[in-house]
């Protein structure tokens, strides 16, 4: 089967029809080395028993115009739509493996007669028969029921036998059959051109393969035209912007101006890119002019390499397997956490490029683009339940914050975040990005070309899933074009506001954990494990966990309910562009066999924007406030649109009558925000303190609706902590809007060259900054050689420190020299800081949760504190090592400080806690002391 489908005349095939494919012993699919230019059809396994027939279409093929029905194990259809003409044709190729005495003949009679057949309905049946009859055995051939009963399915059904009688298709040894047979419709047996076997072929097989050519024209795949936005003139891109471009001024502009302000500029822009970005061409593997004259030498090449090849790979995947598995397992948990993701995301890849036939709850079928996409848009959109609004009327709101308007620089810093060759980085173009973006947000309005979008559509992840049911699948809302590009760049600022606003007001709840900043898996499961030890330190046995799953989250938000909940949580400032970003809105449903027309989406938050995540944190934040009672010993924690509800008590009993409570209480958040619990989803684990002595009941939850749900299990004791110490970090270092300080990163010839000319011209006082590590040592170095200062230290060591926290130290060291110095030396006045830290100088220019954070803050306050003492300050990039001496004295001078840290012996700051302790236990409670230093000395 490898080389049978690796050979270049059977990937010309626009079907191929396998029958006892090989197995794979490790997942439920088959050997596809054809991934490039065939899709592969192989029917799920049931019940451990795996699938005997396979179907490969090539991918030349429209696959809008082919559907796949798996009908059982051994039978599967492929439904192909094509035009003669201007008819319609519907062609069925019926791929069966008929084991003796099974149904599968039956199953055949059932689906001819279910499809019918007529001058537009056509049927190819074929496969491995295992029957026997002189029809196509030819004389002296035994007769057998199977083979009489398919002859009279062939005839009932108006089907014409094109397997030449007598001709071998089957052989082993001495032994031969005629048993791999082909039936056609009528019509389509007066257009068959041949049928044959393929005796060139490699096959590896005692089946001989069959080629069947028929008259029909397969309708062609057209993939879409796509921009090689690499091949861009950047310079002929600029020069036709700026010529064209002209920046309005929205200042009391109406809607209807914003709106053809909004159109003009993404036309102009579009324009520009049809003149300076090319289509893409994609080529073939080769020239196929040399095909012919390179055939005879590359397949005596090919049989040379298949047994070499055959070597290597058992070689190379065995060698493979061991250096992941080391590697694996030197990371620790990590490791084998991505060990197994790869495990699991590798299988079943293939699938993903099919959507089969959809069944809705109520039996209603959709083979084609039209009816699928019309599906799954009742599944991602559905009417929502009605919420109770009753306490919006008279809801009285705290003072809403206040957000000045959006400067240009902010918009940079988001264009600037994309990925490369996705956003348009023109002066001008952010003139104008400037005008909409604040008209937008000042009359309220979200233009109609920024509402509309396409949802792709994914598959939900898992073992079980039957992606027969559109509950399988899970929309992603992605931008269409340009004009939704742009539309992106206002939300991400948005969402930016608002994440800064949560944080730095705590307008958020801590165990509020998903789609913030800075903020992973391993901080909610280590909060988890926290709130468990505490609970049993202060005495409770028992600590038991309800997790909660929400149907449809960000479908069923209701609007009215999020735009009261923004101005609880004073974000009122946002309410009104809010409103009109998420009214208003269409889609269009892609698949990946077409796409469906325009659908409106009236409802819920659209998933996939970059607004979505922060807008139903608000949503759901009341769950995670209402659901805790500190006094009851309940806590919540919540990651977007999970929610886990924890109680701590002294058996299970109390701990299930607590979390009823809690549970009663999320029944009735839920009524008022239009969402639904999945009750079947929920999870109920009991933590046993392992010193309390008591045996595990894994008593079940009894909720308000009478749902009774199992323990899932019970645990004597959690998994160790995740990391032995966290470092504290701010989640923003300074307001978004707030401009950064001017840093300049050159490429190293033209830095080098800016430096050289700076230093030639002596308009500016020259910093040099530093950071070093040396026997363990880290230190930091200043150098003002116009003025003949140094200043030097030893920070710390490299267990509680890095390098680049060293660079920040450095940098910090520089700035505040200006400020301490300026009055009595004029010169100090306009400064140009070089450090050869390009990580540093970026974190200050972008800050964000790197390490050494306290430096970079540090930094960016004393900058704008020199530019308030009027000190014209410049950051530049410098690269280190390049002959320029200045520089080098920094990296000495750092050196020089690691080596004074390492003779002083710099106190680690573990052994100063230690020192802190041992003081501690010559006050009055000693006994409590010298337990902490036991404890901390292990």
């Amino acid at each position: 089967m490898a080389t049978f489908l690796r050979d270049p005349t059977v990937l010309q095939a626009s079907v191929i029809a396998i029958q006892e494919p090989w197995r794979n012993e490790y997942d439920d699919t088959t050997h596809q080395p054809a991934r490039l230019t065939h899709q592969l059809l192989y029917p799920k396994a049931v019940d451990g028993e795996r699938a005997r027939v396979a179907l490969y279409v090539n991918k030349q093929i429209d696959p809008a115009k082919w559907t796949h029905t798996a009908i059982s194990l051994d039978y599967q259809i492929l439904h192909l739509r094509h035009l003669r003409g201007e008819q319609s044709y519907d062609l069925y190729i019926h791929n069966i493996y008929n084991e003796p005495k099974s149904p599968t003949l039956n199953l055949l009679d059932r689906e001819l007669a279910r499809l019918g057949h007529s001058q537009t309905i056509e049927h190819l049946v074929l496969g491995d028969m295992i029957v026997h009859h002189p029809a196509w055995g030819g004389p002296g051939t035994a007769i057998d029921a199977e083979g009489t009963e398919l002859l009279e399915i062939a005839d009932r059904h108006e089907l014409e036998l094109a397997t030449e009688e007598g001709i071998v298709t089957w052989e082993r040894g001495q032994s031969q059959s005629t048993i791999d047979l082909t039936f056609l419709s009528m019509s389509l047996f007066n257009r068959l051109i041949l049928i044959e076997c393929a005796d060139t072929v490699q096959h590896d097989s005692d089946h001989w393969p069959i080629r069947t050519q028929v008259d029909i024209q397969t309708p062609v795949n057209k993939p879409p035209k796509r921009r090689d936005w690499k091949a861009t003139d950047i310079k002929s891109l600029t020069e036709i912007l700026e010529r064209d471009l002209v920046v309005p001024d929205l200042t009391n502009a109406s809607k209807s101006r914003i709106k053809l302000t909004t159109v003009a500029f993404s036309s102009t822009i579009r324009h520009a890119i049809d003149k300076t970005v090319p289509w893409a061409q994609p080529s073939e593997w080769s020239n196929s002019d040399l095909t012919p004259k390179c055939k005879e030498a590359v397949w005596r090449a090919y049989l040379r390499a298949q047994n070499r090849k055959k070597r290597l790979i058992s070689k190379s995947l065995r060698l493979g397997h061991r250096r992941r598995v080391q590697q694996a397992t030197e990371k620790g948990p990590q490791g084998l956490w991505r060990l197994a993701k790869w495990a699991r995301t590798r299988r079943g890849l293939y699938k993903s490029r099919v959507t089969p036939t959809l069944i809705s709850t109520d039996g209603r079928t959709a083979e084609s683009v039209e009816v699928k996409t019309a599906l799954l848009s009742e599944s991602f959109f559905p009417a929502i339940p009605e919420a109770d609004l009753s306490d919006i009327d008279n809801a009285i709101y705290p003072e809403q914050l206040s957000f000045p308007e959006i400067p240009r620089h902010e918009i940079e810093h988001v264009i600037r975040s994309m990925p490369p060759n996705k956003a348009p980085g023109v002066p001008i173009v952010l003139d104008t990005l400037y005008q909409i973006y604040n008209a937008c947000i000042r009359t309220s309005y979200n233009p109609s070309h920024f509402q509309r979008s396409i949802t792709v559509v994914l598959r939900k992840a898992g073992q079980d899933r039957d992606y027969h049911t559109p509950q399988a699948y899970r929309p992603v809302v992605m931008g269409v074009a340009l004009l939704n590009t742009l539309s992106k760049f206002l939300k991400a600022i948005i969402a930016r506001r608002i994440s800064y606003a949560m944080e730095a007001e705590g307008l958020l709840v801590k165990g509020h954990l998903g789609g913030r900043k800075g903020i992973s898996t391993d901080h909610a499961i280590q909060i988890i494990l926290d709130r468990m030890r505490r609970a049993w330190g202060e005495g409770f046995e028992v600590v038991s966990m309800l997790l909660l799953d929400v149907s449809g989250a960000y479908d069923n938000a209701h609007h009215l309910r999020l735009l009261h909940n923004m101005r609880k949580r004073r974000l009122g400032h946002f309410v009104p562009w809010v409103a009109a970003f998420l009214t208003g809105r269409s889609t269009r449903i892609k698949i990946p066999k077409g796409m469906s027309g325009t659908i409106s989406t009236p409802t819920g938050i659209p998933q996939g924007s970059p607004i979505s995540p922060i807008l139903y944190l608000i949503y759901n934040s009341d769950l995670i406030e209402d659901c805790a009672d500190e006094a009851d010993h309940v806590s919540t924690s919540g990651w977007v649109d999970d929610v886990g509800m924890m109680a701590a008590g002294h058996s299970e009993n109390e701990t299930i009558t607590k979390l009823q409570c809690a549970s009663a209480t999320a029944d009735q958040w839920a009524l008022r925000h239009a969402s639904i619990f999945d009750k079947k989803k929920y999870q109920l684990i009991h933590f046993m303190n392992p010193r309390s002595g008591l045996a595990p009941n894994s008593q079940p939850i009894t909720l308000q609706d009478g749902t009774q749900k199992e323990a899932s299990g019970c645990l004597h004791a959690p998994p160790g902590t995740l990391a032995g110490e966290w470092e504290s970090r701010e989640t923003y270092v300074q307001p978004p809007w707030q401009e950064p300080p001017h840093v300049i990163i050159n490429k190293r010839k033209k830095a080098v060259t800016v430096h050289n000319r700076m230093a030639k011209k002596n308009t500016r006082v020259i910093v040099y900054t530093n950071g070093s590590g040396y026997q363990g040592y880290i230190s930091t170095s200043m150098v003002i050689p116009q003025l003949r200062r140094q200043m030097t230290e030893c920070i710390d060591t490299e267990d509680t420190s890095t390098i680049y926290a060293a660079e920040g130290c450095g940098i910090k060291f520089g700035l505040g020299t200006l400020l301490r110095f300026v009055e009595d030396d004029k010169r100090l006045q306009r400064v140009a800081i070089f450090s050869d830290s390009r990580s540093a100088l970026q974190s200050i220019q972008n800050p964000n949760m790197a390490s050494g954070q306290t430096y970079i803050r540090d930094c960016i306050n004393l900058y704008w504190e020199c530019k308030n003492n009027n000190i014209d300050v410049v950051l530049h990039w410098i690269p280190g090592h390049e002959g320029i001496p200045e520089n080098e004295a920094a990296d000495q001078a750092a050196k020089r400080a690691a080596m004074m840290g390492a003779r002083r012996q710099a106190v680690p700051s573990n052994i100063k806690n230690w020192t802190m302790l041992g003081h501690c236990s010559k006050a009055p409670d000693t006994t409590r002391s010298k337990g902490c230093l036991r404890k901390d000395l292990g």
